[in-house]
């Protein structure tokens, strides 16, 4: 938030910023806060907004890969292979 680059849409920040922390905080055990969050980069800092949702960081492993499966099944696991 400390950037020459957003200074004039600085409330417009702040409250997007109180809108994800509110929106991806979870408290530990310790009752220490901890949020996670993602940004996506292409369009102006303008067009920032909050999505509600989950988000995959997910890519090809290899060229060969195919880019599209219909019908796919998708499994979400808390735990590693």
């Amino acid at each position: 938030m400390s950037s020459k680059l957003i200074t004039g849409d600085s409330n417009f920040f702040a409250n997007l910023v109180v809108e994800v922390v509110q929106a991806v905080k979870m408290t530990n055990a310790r009752g220490k806060l901890n949020t996670q969050s993602w940004l996506a980069h292409g369009k102006s800092a303008r067009d920032s907004f909050l999505m509600n949702g989950y988000a995959l960081n997910t890519g090809c492993a290899a060229q060969g890969m195919p880019l599209r499966v219909v019908p796919a099944k998708i499994a979400c696991l808390d735990f590693n292979f």
